[in-house]
Protein backbone atom coordinates (compact mmCIF):
# COMPACT_ATOMS: atom_id res chain seq x y z
CA UNK A 1 0.00 0.00 0.00
CA UNK A 2 1.33 3.21 -0.84
CA UNK A 3 -0.19 6.56 1.09
CA UNK A 4 -0.32 9.60 -0.37
CA UNK A 5 0.04 12.99 1.56
CA UNK A 6 -0.39 16.79 1.36
CA UNK A 7 1.83 18.13 4.58
CA UNK A 8 0.42 15.76 7.19
CA UNK A 9 -2.94 14.79 5.71
CA UNK A 10 -3.53 11.61 3.83
CA UNK A 11 -4.73 12.65 0.08
CA UNK A 12 -4.63 9.20 -1.43
CA UNK A 13 -3.49 5.90 -1.64
CA UNK A 14 -3.26 2.76 -3.41
CA UNK A 15 -2.99 -0.98 -2.63
CA UNK A 16 -1.31 -3.61 -4.92
CA UNK A 17 -0.49 -7.17 -4.94
CA UNK A 18 2.26 -9.64 -7.00
CA UNK A 19 0.33 -12.80 -8.38
CA UNK A 20 0.27 -15.64 -10.39
CA UNK A 21 -3.22 -16.15 -11.76
CA UNK A 22 -3.84 -19.69 -12.62
CA UNK A 23 -5.91 -20.84 -15.35
CA UNK A 24 -6.27 -22.95 -18.36
CA UNK A 25 -6.81 -20.43 -21.00
CA UNK A 26 -3.92 -17.96 -19.41
CA UNK A 27 0.05 -18.48 -20.34
CA UNK A 28 1.53 -18.52 -17.21
CA UNK A 29 2.55 -14.50 -15.90
CA UNK A 30 3.18 -12.62 -13.28
CA UNK A 31 0.65 -9.80 -12.42
CA UNK A 32 0.55 -6.44 -10.62
CA UNK A 33 -2.81 -6.61 -9.24
CA UNK A 34 -4.72 -3.22 -7.92
CA UNK A 35 -6.59 -3.59 -5.49
CA UNK A 36 -7.99 -0.15 -4.58
CA UNK A 37 -6.86 3.55 -5.71
CA UNK A 38 -8.61 6.65 -3.58
CA UNK A 39 -7.93 10.34 -4.24
CA UNK A 40 -9.86 13.33 -2.19
CA UNK A 41 -12.36 14.49 -4.34
CA UNK A 42 -11.08 18.49 -4.39
CA UNK A 43 -7.22 16.68 -5.39
CA UNK A 44 -8.41 15.03 -8.45
CA UNK A 45 -7.11 15.73 -11.54
CA UNK A 46 -3.57 17.27 -10.10
CA UNK A 47 -1.77 14.25 -10.83
CA UNK A 48 -2.02 12.23 -6.88
CA UNK A 49 -4.19 9.33 -8.73
CA UNK A 50 -1.18 9.13 -11.92
CA UNK A 51 1.76 9.17 -9.15
CA UNK A 52 -0.11 6.22 -6.50
CA UNK A 53 -0.41 3.71 -9.94
CA UNK A 54 3.26 4.46 -11.43
CA UNK A 55 4.32 3.92 -7.76
CA UNK A 56 2.42 0.85 -7.73
CA UNK A 57 3.32 -0.27 -11.09
CA UNK A 58 7.40 0.28 -10.44
CA UNK A 59 7.06 -1.92 -7.00
CA UNK A 60 5.60 -4.30 -8.71
CA UNK A 61 7.82 -4.23 -11.51
CA UNK A 62 10.36 -4.27 -9.15
CA UNK A 63 8.63 -7.65 -7.35
CA UNK A 64 8.44 -9.47 -10.61
CA UNK A 65 5.51 -8.48 -12.19
CA UNK A 66 5.39 -8.06 -16.29
CA UNK A 67 1.70 -6.96 -16.38
CA UNK A 68 -0.62 -5.09 -14.64
CA UNK A 69 -4.46 -5.56 -13.53
CA UNK A 70 -6.80 -3.26 -12.66
CA UNK A 71 -10.62 -3.30 -12.29
CA UNK A 72 -12.90 0.03 -12.49
CA UNK A 73 -16.80 0.30 -12.93
CA UNK A 74 -17.97 1.58 -16.16
CA UNK A 75 -19.84 4.55 -14.64
CA UNK A 76 -16.53 5.96 -12.94
CA UNK A 77 -15.23 7.49 -16.40
CA UNK A 78 -12.77 9.93 -14.82
CA UNK A 79 -11.00 6.84 -13.82
CA UNK A 80 -11.22 4.88 -16.95
CA UNK A 81 -9.96 8.17 -19.02
CA UNK A 82 -7.16 8.12 -15.92
CA UNK A 83 -6.00 4.41 -16.47
CA UNK A 84 -6.28 4.68 -20.46
CA UNK A 85 -4.13 7.97 -20.01
CA UNK A 86 -1.17 5.73 -18.21
CA UNK A 87 -1.68 2.62 -21.11
CA UNK A 88 -4.51 0.51 -19.86
CA UNK A 89 -6.84 -0.86 -22.25
CA UNK A 90 -9.79 -3.04 -21.91
CA UNK A 91 -9.14 -6.61 -21.56
CA UNK A 92 -12.60 -8.45 -20.44
CA UNK A 93 -15.97 -7.38 -19.23
CA UNK A 94 -17.41 -8.36 -16.09
CA UNK A 95 -21.12 -8.84 -16.71
CA UNK A 96 -23.63 -9.18 -13.25
CA UNK A 97 -27.05 -9.05 -12.81
CA UNK A 98 -28.97 -7.97 -9.37
CA UNK A 99 -31.29 -11.10 -8.18
CA UNK A 100 -34.38 -10.30 -6.25
CA UNK A 101 -34.55 -11.32 -2.44
CA UNK A 102 -35.66 -14.00 -2.09
CA UNK A 103 -38.95 -13.28 0.02
CA UNK A 104 -40.03 -10.85 -3.19
CA UNK A 105 -39.83 -13.79 -5.68
CA UNK A 106 -43.17 -14.97 -7.06
CA UNK A 107 -44.56 -18.38 -6.14
CA UNK A 108 -44.61 -20.45 -9.27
Amino acid sequence: MFLAEHGSTAVGFITVQVMQPTSPLLQPLTVGRIGSVAVLERLRGRGVGSTLMKLAEEWARKNGANDMRLTVWAFNEQAVDLYQELGYELRAFEMGKQLPIAGDMPVA
